[in-house]
């Protein structure tokens, strides 16, 4: 079982390092364009932006809403369980997560990780399909 979790976490911590690697090398052009107009400040990469602001530049690039691409909100889930790992032992932030204990631990399962592989497959390729050749 212990070699099953660590499987697992590792899936999903991968799943998540594409997801970051994808939106950022879809927000590489807008982020740039940002940065020429407005010239301020000290300059930052991409991959130096937080998540929700990633998600601004391609949405107001690509004229869309992130949340209304395919799987959006399985993406997110998987990020929380992610998140749980990286920062909390694998507990549930009590508040975010609507916890029904103040220690709840995230459980993750084989079948679960597949689940999370496919959700970020339809994520990305509905992202790609509405960033591809758009505004070059």
């Amino acid at each position: 079982m212990m070699w099953q979790e660590i499987a697992c976490k590792a899936t999903l911590g991968e799943l998540n390092a594409l997801l970051e690697w994808e939106l950022h090398h879809i927000a590489t052009i807008p982020h740039f364009e940002v940065k020429a107009r407005t010239n301020k400040g000290k300059s930052k990469l991409v991959s130096d932006l937080s998540v929700k602001d990633v998600f601004k530049l391609i949405e107001k690039y690509y004229e869309l809403k992130i949340n209304e691409i395919d799987s959006f909100e399985g993406v997110m889930e998987f990020r929380k369980k992610v998140n749980s790992f990286k920062h909390r032992k694998g507990y549930k932030h009590p508040i975010k997560d609507n916890c029904k204990t103040l220690c709840e631990k995230v459980e993750l399962n084989i079948k679960e990780a597949f689940e999370c592989i496919d959700i970020l497959r339809k994520f990305i390729k509905d992202l790609w399909s509405k960033t591809t050749n758009k505004k070059s």
